[in-house]
């Protein structure tokens, strides 16, 4: 008996464009792998290489030590989020191996797409006080690990 992975995307019309996105990524088995500044840099330095690529804005990101968080948004009509995410994996995901021969990232990832009466400021709230909750800082502006490649550390003023 062979079973099939149950399909959990959406039409691939809703992943390109100018839509938001909130997307979870997770590290295979769990694993902390989001615990240093030079891991996150490299990270960050990745996500631009893909924006770049593939017409996003990261409106906010939130690295916890075994998944991330993210919150896109497409720049041109012709972005498509499943080849942004793509190939943000790929690129992370092909020097982790190389330097511990195992695989950094789950296969797929979560996402939702915000629908326009959905307020993208309560969706940056709740992916920065992600820390919070899990009670590793007491305000989410000190948690070394989140921001915004749009707008730098003033998304935690908003």
């Amino acid at each position: 008996m062979v079973l099939l992975r149950k399909k959990h995307r959406l039409n691939k019309d809703n992943y390109i464009g100018t839509n938001v996105y909130s997307v979870t990524i997770v590290s295979d088995l769990r694993k902390h792998v989001f615990t240093s500044k030079m891991v996150i840099d490299k990270h960050v330095r990745a996500l631009n290489q893909a924006c770049e690529k593939y017409k996003f804005d990261v409106i906010v990101y939130c690295f916890m030590p075994d998944h991330l968080h993210l919150l896109l948004q497409g720049r041109h009509s012709n972005g498509h989020l499943v080849n942004f995410i793509k190939n943000y994996k790929q690129i992370t995901g092909h020097g982790y191996k190389q330097d511990t021969q195992r695989p950094l990232w789950q296969k797929s990832f979560y996402d939702h797409v915000l629908r326009q009466d959905e307020d993208v400021q309560h969706t940056v709230n709740y992916i920065l006080g992600n820390p919070v909750r899990k009670q590793m800082v007491e305000q989410a502006r000190d948690y070394p690990y989140s921001g915004s490649l749009l707008y730098g550390r003033k998304v935690f003023e908003w």
